[in-house]
Order: structure tokens, then sequence, then C-alpha cells
């Protein structure tokens, strides 16, 4: 574990952040580097506070605001170690998360490996949230929207490019490609367009089912972070990036992936599922009973 250096992005979530730091440290690895993006919340006296108790904790603050991509960057600059883990300041890992994800590296000389992204509904345990998650069934790849079912469980380690933000990956990787810091406002698509130029560039991505992280319930991470204003306009501009993405990159998925669908088809479909998200948003935080009801009827 002295291998790995973990990386979380924060933005005035102190009290968030105070909940999932300690999954964190409970990996036991390197260090644990929490870039704090010009926080006005008093995250950073938490974070001073912590840091005297933890020393594996390192502390990086931008003076204005930068966005997620460029938190990832920052801290993977100032890591020391082989691997560098991303984590979130809204989302826990498994006990086990840094350990499987470099057993798997190791077993399959893998470059960038991601676990399962579970989704907890208000109320719910992690060991409830797993056992339903378990129980579904779907496709890991959702070809119409190129986004990847990640909490679907499976019994092998799998080959897959469109992985979620707290992934794995070799350092040296990173040195090499780098977040690019062009995907504004909520940095949607940030992730997919670094791992795509990382298969570009020939490097190994798998999709490890044998360990977990969670997220928190939505009704309880409402501000901060990527959220700014209204869940439309988060939608509006993960639209907006998602253009961009398929602007650098359709060409290449269509090959890998067989895609059957044209770009201004994909765009689309986009546009009319981020409007749906928009609306599940607003009924989960005004009816949340009724939300979490429907949602375990799935």
């Amino acid at each position: 574990m002295d291998r790995i250096s973990i990386i979380v992005p924060t933005h005035n979530r102190t009290d968030i952040l105070s909940a999932t730091l300690d999954s964190y440290f409970e990996q036991g690895c390197r260090e644990v580097i929490v870039v704090d993006d010009a926080g006005t919340d008093g995250t950073s006296d938490m974070l001073a506070r912590t840091a005297r108790q933890r020393k594996e904790l390192k502390v990086i603050r931008h003076r204005k605001r930068l966005g997620a991509p460029a938190c990832r960057n920052s801290g993977a600059a100032a890591a020391e170690g082989e691997y560098i883990l991303f984590g979130e300041d809204d989302l826990t890992f498994a006990s086990d998360y840094a350990e499987v994800l470099l057993g798997c590296a190791v077993e399959h000389d893998a470059d960038v490996m991601a676990g399962r992204l579970i989704y907890l509904l208000q109320g719910e345990s992690e060991d409830q949230a797993l056992a339903r998650a378990d129980a579904r069934r779907g496709r890991l790849l959702n070809p119409r929207l190129l986004i990847g079912d990640l909490s679907l469980k499976g019994d092998e380690d799998t080959p897959f490019i469109l992985l979620h933000a707290c992934s794995l990956i070799r350092r040296s990787v990173w040195d090499e490609l780098r977040y690019y810091e062009d995907y504004p406002v909520n940095g949607y698509r940030e992730e997919s367009d670094f791992y795509v130029r990382c298969a570009k560039a020939g490097y190994n991505l798998f999709f490890c089912p044998h360990t977990a992280c969670y997220h928190l319930p939505r009704e309880i991470v409402t501000g901060g972070g990527q959220w700014r204003n209204s869940p439309w306009r988060y939608r509006y501009w993960a639209v907006r990036n998602n253009i961009r993405f398929l602007r650098r990159h359709y060409g290449y998925l269509r090959e890998e992936l067989g895609l059957r669908e044209s770009m201004h088809r994909l765009i689309i479909h986009q546009a009319l599922y981020e409007s749906g998200k928009a609306l599940t948003y607003a009924v989960r935080h005004r009816y949340p009973r009724v939300y979490g009801a429907l949602a375990k009827m799935r």
C-alpha cells in the first residue's frame, strides 16, 4: 500500500468530507492528498486540525476555483506513490478498495483499474446497497449513452475503457497524459476523456468488480463540489461537455466499441437522459420517500 497515493478533490463540503475522509485513511496507503479548491466554508481549518492527528494527510489549497480536473492534476503532481488513486469528497471506499485494485494491476499488468460504483439510497447501509446492486441485471456498456453501469456484479476483471473517476492509475501514465482541464463548470466527461486517451496510447484499463466504492445519498449532497445553482444548469453543462468529448473521440469509440449510433443521435440520447435526470433529482429531493420506494422496486 506504500506504493499508492490517494487524491481527494473538494470544494465547500466540510461536513461531508469529514464523514468520508476516514475511509481513505483506512486504506493504509502512503499518503492521502486533499486538494481544497478555494473553499470558503471552513474546510481549510478542518483539514489543518486533521493533519495534526494524521501524518499521512497532505493538503493542497488553490487560491481560486479551478475545478475538479485541475484538482486531480494538482494532487497527482504532488503525489509520491508509484500509483495514484482518485477519491471524491462525497464517496467512501470499501476497506479493501486500494488493495484489490492493486492486485488487479499486478495480475493483469493493468495501467488503470476501477471497482464497482454504488449509489446509496437515503437511510441505506453499504451492505444493503451492495445486496441491491448484486440483484440487478444489465449490460456493462450502455451504447446509446456511452456510460458504464459500473454497479453491476461480476465474476471476472473485464477490460473496459469507460470507467468512473475513482480509479487506480500508474503514476507514469498520468505523467504522460494528465487530465484535460477544459471541461468547464461540472467537469462532465473529464475522466472519460482521460481514459479514452489512455486506451489510444495503448494502456490497459480494467473494471474490477471484486470491490466497491459508495456514493453518499443525493439527498445529503446538495451543494458544494461541482454542483452550482440548479440541477438544470448542471445537466446543461453535462450535454455541452459530452459534445466536446464526442467531437474528440467519436471515431475511435465507434471502431473500438462497435457503435451503430451516429454522433448526432448520441447527443440527442444524452440530452433526453440528462433532462430525465434533472426531473428525477427534483422528485428525489422534494419527495424522498416516494423516490426511495420506487428505487427499491426496480
